[in-house]
């Protein structure tokens, strides 16, 4: 099945309009960009690495414990065998980490010409590949051009060093739509195939949620993105993530220490404010009703907090 071919584009247009109506909304684009997402994932399920690939993030969050509660647009994965990197010095890491890089590089080059993406395995490439960390991080970018006529990318991101504070757990990654009317369902069983039985290595709901807070603190503005996926994973699971915040301190800890970009960020970084997060933005990815007050009130509460006690936390 390749996505360039004109009956299949077409297909796949008519793909996101009946899913959309039933989804209730208008985002055409993100419905055919969660399909792309959807054929990486189950592809690389059949490459040799893929029990070391953790799936993690607002996708896996969306897929494997939300409901699809909003559109998310990158795979973001841990690799789960720590062990390779004890006792390894930095030249050791780099070379080990660039052997997993080209094997994973090479699955997303057969997998992009199967299906028709746009991606080129060249680590000089930064339009394809872009690396960070001593190759201790990788970014693949493969690109594809959306039925709505948009040049389009998919980022899939890789941190080979990480710190787990959570066993990991196998999740089944649940489909955009459960169920199509009868006629459409066999119409676009194709499609639909690509969402069943879909079984990943997960981050456990909990190192999720400290993740989201060691990504606010590390990047170089508020996702709000990051903030609702708090707000939710309270609301659904009772998870406060201050409660854990031994973890989140450990994780930020660790991320500051082996990746320089994380250092550098979280060094120049100012006050965290609601303001600064541009919630308008994520409004549009959204596929669930959120109180917009209380989820405010949530926010300022949080974003308080790591403003009042992230230095002394971290300096312990």
């Amino acid at each position: 099945m390749t996505i360039n071919d004109a009956a299949r584009r077409e297909k796949v247009k008519e793909f996101c309009k009946s899913a959309g109506k039933l989804l209730n909304t208008k985002s055409q684009y993100l419905i055919e960009k969660d399909l792309y997402l959807t054929i990486i994932l189950k592809e690389l399920r059949n490459a040799k690495f893929h029990e070391n690939l953790v799936f993690k993030g607002g996708t896996c969050l969306a897929k494997a414990y939300l409901d699809y509660h909003r559109f998310s647009e990158d795979l973001d994965f841990t690799w789960k065998d720590q062990q390779i990197f004890v006792g390894k010095g930095t030249k050791q890491i780099r070379k080990i980490c660039s052997g997993l890089i080209n094997e994973i590089g090479s699955a997303l080059l057969e997998i992009s010409k199967k299906y028709g993406f746009d991606f080129k395995f060249e680590k000089h490439n930064r339009d394809y590949v872009q690396l960070g960390g001593s190759n201790k991080l990788v970014t693949f970018l493969i690109w594809f051009d959306s039925t709505q006529g948009r040049r389009s990318m998919i980022k899939i991101q890789i941190n080979f060093l990480e710190d787990l504070e959570f066993p990991v757990v196998k999740k089944e990654l649940k489909p955009l739509i459960e169920r199509f009317p009868k006629n459409e369902e066999f119409y676009f069983g194709d499609f639909l195939e690509f969402y069943k039985d879909l079984n990943y290595p997960v981050y456990d709901i909990r190192e999720i949620a400290c993740e989201k807070v060691r990504t606010l603190l590390t990047r170089r503005a508020i996702n709000s993105r990051d903030l609702i996926d708090l707000y939710l994973i309270r609301k659904n699971f009772g998870i406060d993530a201050f409660k854990l915040g031994n973890s989140w301190v450990k994780k930020t800890k660790f991320a500051i220490e082996t990746y320089e970009k994380y250092k550098e960020v979280f060094k120049a970084r100012m006050a965290l404010t609601l303001e600064s997060a541009g919630l308008d933005e994520v409004e549009n990815l959204l596929l669930t009703e959120i109180n917009k007050k209380d989820f405010e009130e949530f926010a300022d509460k949080l974003l308080e907090t790591l403003n009042n006690e992230t230095n002394a936390l971290l300096n312990k």
